[in-house]
């Protein structure tokens, strides 16, 4: 387990019910594992108030429970912002993390009880589309998949389950193998994330302004401009163009982008704000292909 993933534990156990004991038991774990890492992690604990010192009166270590919840919140929150710093990586490992935990929860929930065949479909189609150009062969394998005209068709049932299993297994050996071909561009400032793809080798331009940054604009936007469902599309139209540009294939990247120049036509100003700067982008991108 990482070290988030450590803290998170942590975390999640503050917010439990306590008695006096457990919490006790608690914050003497905790205290252990971090005293060494979070400056300033035992101030303000009521366990070390100068009153307690004649051992007549009580400690108050739910409360301090509480406090060290907030302590570790805190100390997680600036681990995740030293390495968004330094891995440039970062944001493409958060995503392919979900997108592991929810085929781990698809693919072992054989009864769709908790997870319905249209969500675990839906599932399938987007992971697909994500990763078809940059994990290689992902396609192998899988029920329904048409190598020459590189589409996932819709599987159902025993097929479904299959496909799944399989695509699970193929990102679990990709990230157990380092990610291999999603390289960071050590001279780019912002630290990007760009896709080394053989068929691309000579397209040297790096996309600045991030999807993700743009999706946030897009979901910003009212209701009133852009409903939730015209989000999710337009979401899914962009996706397709990352996918696109790792593939080196010109003519389909801009496909991709007229793709989505058509959807935003008729839309208003602010669809357009949110969106061309990173379509601008692209373009360049297309430019040096």
């Amino acid at each position: 387990m990482s070290k988030i993933g450590i803290i998170e534990s942590y975390i999640e156990s503050c917010a439990e019910e306590h008695t006096m004991a457990s919490a006790k038991k608690l914050v003497n774990d905790i205290l252990g594992v971090f005293s060494n890492d979070i400056d300033g992690l035992t101030s303000n604990l009521d366990m070390y108030d100068y009153s307690h010192m004649s051992g007549t009166t009580t400690v108050d270590y739910i409360g301090d429970v509480s406090l060290l919840k907030r302590k570790l919140e805190f100390y997680k929150a600036s681990l995740i912002e030293t390495e968004k710093k330094n891995d440039p990586l970062w944001e493409f490992k958060q995503m392919f993390e979900q997108d592991l935990k929810n085929l781990r929860s698809a693919k072992l929930d054989i009864n769709n009880s908790e997870t319905p065949e249209i969500s675990k479909q839906q599932l399938y189609k987007e992971i697909t589309a994500k990763y078809h150009y940059i994990i290689p062969n992902l396609g192998s394998g899988l029920y329904q998949y048409y190598v020459e005209q590189e589409f996932y068709d819709e599987v159902s049932d025993d097929s479904l389950r299959h496909n799944l299993e399989q695509i699970y297994h193929k990102l679990t050996s990709f990230k157990t193998v380092g990610f291999p071909g999603v390289i960071k561009e050590a001279s780019t400032p912002s630290h990007q994330v760009v896709i080394s793809n053989n068929n691309n080798a000579n397209a040297s331009a790096t996309v600045t302004i991030s999807i993700s940054n743009t999706i946030e604009l897009i979901n910003q936007l009212p209701s009133d401009v852009l409903s939730d469902k015209e989000k999710e599309e337009l979401e899914e139209k962009l996706s397709a163009i990352e996918v696109a540009k790792t593939s080196g294939n010109k003519e389909k990247l801009m496909g991709k982008v007229g793709n989505v120049l058509k959807y935003i036509a008729d839309k208003s100003i602010e669809v357009g704000i949110a969106a061309l700067p990173y379509l601008g982008e692209i373009s360049e991108f297309i430019k040096s292909m």
